[in-house]
């Protein structure tokens, strides 16, 4: 798929139609969306209606959309934020979508313009008056902002600045923040 989507795109559609293992079809499904494949949506829709049931599957099937390395993924997990499969009160959720892109997307984490760092500080912001300790969790993830190059370096440490100036900042977020801005 990575040398030649259009050609090899039937191959993983048939794999993940016909699949013997959920580790074939997941894999199928991972090639057809993160080579954009013209399949990959209905692919995405068959996979949601036959599992919609088993919250296991539905964080895989969030993973696998948050970890796309391609364009329009920061949108796409904005918009799958909102969906009834996801919930910001059920931690495996929040990891499944947010830490997926965090941890499994770094061109979309990591984007030239902020967005993937400004999608992370609302998600904790908004996360943690829920569960700080998954708040804390993902603002791991800012803890390396000095390895990078120093335009990210700027856009990152300008959002853990904002993140710092939140009122209302539950402890474990407060201790993380102010280690990475030290």
């Amino acid at each position: 798929m990575a040398a030649d989507p259009a050609a090899y795109a039937p191959a993983a559609l048939e794999q993940f139609e016909q699949a013997g293992t959920m580790t074939e079809r997941l894999a199928a499904l991972v090639a057809l969306v993160h080579t954009g494949a013209e399949t990959a949506a209905p692919a995405l829709e068959h996979f949601y209606r036959q599992h919609r049931s088993d919250p296991l599957l539905i964080d895989k099937w969030l993973s696998v959309q948050a970890s796309n390395p391609g364009p329009g993924t920061l949108a796409r997990v904005q918009a799958l934020s909102e969906h009834p499969a996801f919930s910001w009160q059920n931690p495996n959720k929040v990891r499944a979508l947010i830490g997926a892109f965090v941890q499994a997307n770094r061109p979309g984490f990591h984007a030239a313009d902020g967005s993937g760092y400004q999608l992370l500080g609302q998600a904790v912001a908004r996360l943690d008056r829920i569960n700080p300790q998954i708040a804390a969790r993902l603002l791991a993830a800012f803890n390396g902002w000095r390895r990078l190059e120093p335009t990210r370096q700027a856009l990152m440490r300008t959002e853990l600045s904002r993140l710092a100036q939140l009122p209302g900042r539950s402890s474990d977020c407060a201790e993380i923040i102010q280690r990475a801005l030290a």
